[in-house]
């Protein structure tokens, strides 16, 4: 059951920061369908009682780090430029290839659900530039970049097992240009909308 102290305190700050290190250096190695809570515990040197204290089981683990990446992306995009955004994004998809595949590459829904879910949010959608709205569409169209975007590195996963330097710069300049011609599908979306208001 997960603590209900104060999560600002530095113990608990270090134990879920080992544990959110632990599972991501796991996942370079391992699907995520294979790592158990006692994988975690061994790489962080944290007890599965300490484990238990932070998190309910592996899932709320990963739906933990996943919810911090989206924060760190959020925070990111907010405080850079558009191009320097998709420059982080497409350097993240690099860098964290093996990662990425070794979350998407199994059958389990709820994993998907988890990655969804956290990849699934309008601002990932619009420019820098543009307003925010609260527009059923941005949420649809969110969803389906999100889907668009696990089921294409997903495909690209299944094959290419050990995908080079080249195929990964591929993929990457293939999922740009489908965050590229969504987010201009959605300016044009808000544009006809505000000209059918007038």
């Amino acid at each position: 059951m997960p603590d209900s102290r104060n999560k600002e305190d530095p113990r608990i700050i270090k134990t879920r920061s080992a544990l959110v290190s632990a599972l991501s250096a796991l996942l370079t190695r391992e699907k995520f369908s294979r790592i158990t809570v006692y994988d975690i515990c061994s790489e962080a040197l944290v007890s599965r009682t300490a484990f238990y204290i932070h998190f309910s089981d592996k899932y709320d683990l990963l739906r933990y780090w996943l919810k911090m990446l989206r924060a760190s992306c959020h925070d990111f995009k907010r405080d850079h430029t558009e191009q320097e955004f998709e420059e982080m994004l497409s350097g993240f998809f690099r860098d964290n290839w093996r990662l990425l595949a070794n979350i998407l590459d199994n059958d389990d829904a709820e994993v998907y659900d988890l990655v969804h879910g956290s990849v699934s949010f309008p601002e990932f959608c619009r420019g820098t530039d543009e307003p925010a709205g609260d527009a059923p569409e941005s949420s649809m169209l969110a969803g389906f970049l999100a889907g668009g975007l696990i089921h294409l590195i997903l495909w690209n996963v299944r094959n290419h097992r050990n995908p080079q330097e080249a195929d990964i710069r591929s993929i990457v300049t293939c999922v740009e240009k489908v965050i590229a011609d969504l987010r201009r599908c959605y300016a044009e979306h808000l544009a006809n909308g505000m000209q059918n208001q007038v």
